[in-house]
């Protein structure tokens, strides 16, 4: 998964009847749409458009990477649910590295908080990986991580114009661990068809 957050591409930004134009990125030319493999839904990502954030420390053990896109995903009946999916990246001693290399889903029992004001979201781990090569000193972990934003949310950023981004908590309130800018979020549900419902 390292080299995903190593590939990403910045670039981006939007249209829609809410969005003001914002300057120097085009997000809906960026925003792909395709198929969930695994519900047949239609499903939009902003995945290319997403830029890896690193946090530097005074070793590699201190160091991590975190990056999050917008998913949005439409049934064949039902309303769209739009997600925060990412992937956080932390260097660890291969000596500490556990012998099992992945590790299945699972829920955390205290939610995610986005939003401003802060609301309470849905966090789910995918699974972890941890990766070495030959005799490094350090291996990375990674998890790939999935947020399900509440309608609220999602309403109040994209019919506000004056909201620039949508601030994340992994753990708790107050401390903001990432920003979506809003024009990724719009352009995604625009490109899906979906923006609409949460606009009237």
């Amino acid at each position: 998964m390292r080299h995903l957050l190593a590939a990403i591409l910045c670039l981006a930004l939007p249209t829609a009847a809410t969005a003001q134009p914002a300057k120097g990125k085009d997000y809906l030319s960026l925003v792909e749409v395709g198929t969930d493999p695994d519900t047949g839904a239609r499903k939009a990502s902003s995945v290319n458009a997403a830029e890896v954030k690193e946090k530097r420390g005074y070793s590699p053990g201190a160091e991590s990477a975190l990056v999050f896109w917008v998913e949005a995903r439409k049934p064949e009946s039902g309303p769209a649910q739009v997600i925060l999916a990412g992937e956080r990246l932390r260097y660890i001693v291969s000596s500490e590295a556990p012998k099992q290399k992945e590790f299945g889903p699972w829920d955390p029992p205290e939610p995610a908080y986005v939003g401003s004001p802060w609301q309470d979201a849905d966090i789910r781990y995918r699974g972890s990986r941890v990766e070495c090569i030959s005799d490094a000193f350090w291996c990375w972990q990674t998890w790939s991580i999935e947020i399900v934003l509440p309608d609220a949310a999602i309403r109040s950023m994209v019919t506000n114009p004056k909201k620039k981004d949508l601030p994340v908590s992994l753990s708790k309130r107050r401390r903001v661990e990432w920003r979506t800018p809003r024009e990724e979020l719009i352009a995604t549900l625009d490109k899906l068809g979906v923006l609409a419902e949460f606009t009237q």
